[in-house]
């Protein structure tokens, strides 16, 4: 609608169809430069381009072996929580600091020096960005991903009203027990 007005009002006069024309060439001009440039920039908005992936997902970043660095309150509980925490930190003595646990992508073990191995089997229930969710034997275990080095596991079942956290270690699990 605009056009056809630029357009009859250009019919009018002589200047009118040369003012029109630099209008127009100016408008092409600085279209032009933006659609360059736009071209040269990637785009962030594109439904068609996925969106770059995050890192492996939590299950995957779960496996391999930890040990217990100690306890945070429950992400969804109150000041009984924190005292379970602080409790469960206080008793934190060197046997406790020797279990290691194992996350296989199939088998969740535990152990420490001069126990038995406990193996169960799980089955993944949610493997998003920071947040793995198990299945073992009924009894639902939330993994949250703090980074590479460092996980809180929270067991449903235990209503300990604590999360443990969890830091890397090295040691590979004892051979023996299902696998």
């Amino acid at each position: 609608m605009r056009l056809a007005r630029l357009f009859h009002l250009a019919r009018l006069s002589r200047r009118g169809r040369a003012a029109l024309v630099v209008t127009l060439l100016t408008l092409g001009a600085t279209l032009g430069a933006a659609c360059g440039r736009d071209a040269d920039k990637p785009t962030t908005s594109d439904p068609a381009k996925p969106a770059a992936p995050a890192g492996p997902p939590a299950c995957e970043l779960a496996r391999g072996t930890w040990r217990i660095e100690g306890f945070l309150p429950s992400s969804d509980a109150g000041p009984a929580a924190a005292a379970s925490a602080a409790q469960l930190n206080a008793g934190m003595d060197d046997q406790a600091r020797a279990v290691r646990i194992a996350y296989t992508g199939t088998r969740v073990k535990m152990w420490s020096p001069g126990s038995l191995l406990i193996s169960n089997a799980y089955d993944v229930k949610e493997n998003a960005a920071k947040r793995c969710v198990l299945d073992v034997h009924g009894e639902r275990t939330e993994i949250e991903v703090i980074d590479r080095e460092h996980v809180l596991v929270e067991r449903g079942a235990a209503n300990l009203g604590a999360r443990m956290r969890l830091a890397r270690s090295t040691e590979e699990p004892p051979a023996g027990g299902p696998q």
